[in-house]
């Protein structure tokens, strides 16, 4: 089996249309999804972990010297949500903080691309992520938080995977599996 990484452009509509045609250009993603995303996508999702729900503080920030945040360190702060109905996960963390942290202010912006990042540093405000876009830009640093807010995170690929790809998601699933027996029984 042969990998070749594909250079995209980031963009809604680009990832949409990567997503509807699954198996022309490029057999597979990886990301966060949820339980609806991939049938509004016409694509399937097959997970690999659930990822805590981190914060990206600009290194510039007063929160970037912590290794560990605190809801109540988030107050008065402008923390950058996906808008709503993206993610399910992420609309549990915007309700709970609706619920329980008035004092959060909530920025919505339309897509996780690298311009998200731009203007959360620029701005010098949070963003919501997970630790493995830890390097999507590097005056950004990712801290933990102490909520238990967690997302999916998994490859997105065809309802109807070739052959070479349903060889590679077993592949995948026969690593993953005995990491969640020890998981589970450690």
């Amino acid at each position: 089996m042969k990998f070749q990484l594909v250079p995209f452009e980031n963009t809604p509509e680009n990832a949409k249309e990567i997503q509807r045609t699954f198996g022309q250009k490029i057999d597979i993603v990886v990301g966060v999804s949820d339980e609806k995303y991939p049938a509004e996508r016409g694509c399937a999702f097959t997970p690999l972990s659930f990822e805590p729900i981190r914060i990206a503080v600009p290194v510039r920030h007063r929160l970037a010297d912590k290794d560990f945040i605190a809801i109540d360190d988030l107050n008065g702060e402008d923390l950058m949500l996906i808008h709503r109905n993206w993610n399910l996960h992420i609309d549990s963390l915007r309700d709970d903080i609706d619920a329980n942290y008035p004092n959060i202010h909530i920025v919505n912006f339309d897509f996780y691309g690298l311009d998200a990042y731009n203007q959360c540093e620029i701005n010098n405000c949070l963003i919501v992520t997970i630790d493995r876009w830890k390097d999507v830009h590097p005056l950004m640093k990712v801290i933990p938080v102490e909520w238990k807010h967690t997302i999916p995170f998994g490859i997105l690929h065809s309802q109807e995977p070739s052959e070479n790809v349903l060889k590679f998601l077993d592949a995948i699933e026969q690593v993953i599996k005995p990491q969640h027996s020890a998981i589970t029984t450690g």
